[in-house]
């Protein structure tokens, strides 16, 4: 749990500096910052499926282990060009998609690793867990970044990266030289088409899923363009957002960490409507304090749907295509990002932030309308198991 909220802080950390970064460059346009957040999930979409499938079948930790050491070499280039001055657009770009790449060996891997540790009763209050660890990395991420901007600059965040990456992936060679790794064999790809065949409610969860990702993930991208453009905010107000919008976030995993009832489609589904519904309200905040509440919101609804989507899928799916089911689910989750996050800068140049919000909201309440009417009247109402 401590170098989960040691990698997701460092995580956060990252990925905030480098959207300051960029914001510091002149002549940026609210396409690049959209940008930007694409190449930083991009890669997950192509690559999660390919190390789900090795997570499956080769040792869990040792996966991690790349993957820390890969984003840690991002922060080092990112403290290189801070210090010397020459950030450049396009450079901004590139070093987001190579860390997009590295974050593709963290989150799935890290995610389906959870149930080699407990019991399948005990895997929704677990995943709440881990994910609940994961926010709060949210939390301290932008703190610490916003904190570290304002007293040393954006090179200080990234020093401070390197660190934190490096510390988790020492812990991690720790347990690989120990072996503590459960013997599998993975099942491969036909055997995760089989089971998401056999049973309706998993590709249920992954539309769900897939609907509230086109505003879920991208709310931090939303959030700088609307207080950079609507707002008249800096680099404190920015981080101020993505602080509030990490708070929602501990609050909606630890609604799924300490429940008592179990992870239900309802839950899900509810859940991926209420998503739309605050994103959409949040473009008539008239200030900014009342945007960071607005925020927060956003963030609960958002974070509760992925945890309890997360936590339904680690008890349904078949162990030997855990991985490969839950690398499937993550790119369900930030699918939305490559496609709306340039869309949403787009939007935000064109129609302005406020009115991109209500629409991007209005798209995921539809989305989750037509799930629901899908288990009701659909095939899945008929082929769902007991």
């Amino acid at each position: 749990m401590l170098g989960a909220l040691t990698s997701s802080t460092g995580i956060w950390m990252l990925r905030l500096g480098q959207t300051l970064t960029l914001l510091q460059v002149p002549g940026v346009t609210g396409w690049s910052v959209g940008a930007l957040a694409a190449l930083q999930t991009a890669p997950l979409i192509v690559l999660a499926p390919v190390v789900g499938l090795l997570s499956d079948r080769v040792h869990r930790l040792r996966l991690l282990v790349v993957g820390q050491l890969s984003m840690a070499g991002v922060a080092v280039v990112e403290a290189w060009s801070s210090l010397t001055g020459r950030s450049s657009v396009t450079q901004s770009l590139v070093l987001a998609a190579v860390l997009g790449c590295a974050a593709a060996l963290d989150h799935p891997v890290r995610t389906s690793a959870v149930a080699d540790l407990v019991a399948v009763p005990d895997l929704p209050r677990a995943v709440g867990s881990v994910v609940l660890t994961t926010q709060l990395g949210r939390v301290l991420g932008p703190a610490a970044c916003a904190a570290l901007t304002a007293v040393r600059g954006t090179s200080a965040v990234f020093l401070a990266c390197i660190g934190l990456f490096l510390a988790f992936a020492a812990v991690l060679l720790t347990g690989v030289r120990q072996g503590r790794s459960p013997s599998r064999a993975g099942g491969g790809f036909r055997a995760a088409r089989r089971a998401l065949r056999e049973d309706p409610t998993l590709l249920v969860v992954l539309w769900f899923v897939g609907c509230g990702g086109l505003v879920g993930p991208n709310l931090t991208t939303l959030a700088t363009l609307t207080v950079g453009l609507e707002l008249g905010g800096g680099a404190l107000e920015v981080s101020a957002a993505a602080l509030a919008l990490a708070v929602g976030a501990v609050i909606g995993a630890g609604a799924t960490s300490i429940g008592r009832r179990g992870p239900t489609l309802r839950s899900v589904g509810v859940a991926t409507a209420a998503c739309g519904v605050t994103a959409a309200a949040s473009g008539a905040a008239p200030s900014h304090p009342v945007y960071l509440g607005a925020l927060v919101l956003c963030g609960a609804t958002a974070l509760f749907m992925a945890s309890q989507a997360g936590a339904l899928v680690q008890v349904r799916v078949p162990e030997d295509v855990r991985g490969l089911v839950t690398a499937l689910f993550s790119v369900a989750l930030i699918a939305g990002v490559p496609v709306g996050a340039p869309l949403m800068g787009w939007g935000a140049d064109v129609l302005g932030p406020r009115l991109t919000a209500g629409v991007s909201g209005l798209l995921v309440v539809c989305g989750a309308l037509a799930g629901a009417a899908y288990l009701r009247w659909g095939p899945a109402r008929r082929r769902r198991p007991a």
